[in-house]
């Protein structure tokens, strides 16, 4: 294998099965282990938070990044209207009209939307006190 230097960028491999539960990731490169002229293992700091001792050769690799082409952008033409008074680019404030429900379909529901058909039906067995307003306590 090549030789790793200190302050260098590498990705350890993951290392996960029964008793072992080391994930790995990109790090830098802390301490050099070494038995004469040999890298035996490494230290590495990860970059995403956490340290890791005595990593064997076998399970790091340098780090290569990767690019970021990505697939193209396509911008957004905005239409010129001209005489509408807007410029190119800006954004009328005013919100577009919703067309109104037809006033038929309340009408053959029996109810309109949003009232609570259960307090008309139970109205005329409130009793009325003479204040106009209906109570629930009983009169002693």
């Amino acid at each position: 294998m090549s030789a790793f230097t200190l302050n260098e960028q590498v990705n350890v491999e993951s290392r996960t099965w029964p008793g072992i539960n080391k994930p790995g990731g990109v790090g830098k490169i802390v301490k050099i282990h070494s038995e004469g002229t040999t890298i035996v293992a490494v230290d590495v700091k990860y970059v995403l938070g956490g340290t890791e001792k005595d990593v064997e050769l076998q399970y790091v690799k340098r780090h290569e990044e990767l690019n970021r082409g990505g697939r193209p952008r396509s911008r957004r033409s905005v239409m010129n209207l001209g005489d509408g008074g807007e410029e190119e680019g800006s954004r009328s404030s005013a919100k577009p009209k919703r067309s109104a429900a037809s006033p038929g379909a309340a009408k053959k529901s029996g109810a309109k939307k949003g009232t609570n058909n259960r307090a008309k039906a139970s109205s005329g067995n409130k009793r009325k006190t003479t204040n106009g307003y209906a109570s629930s306590k009983k009169a002693c």
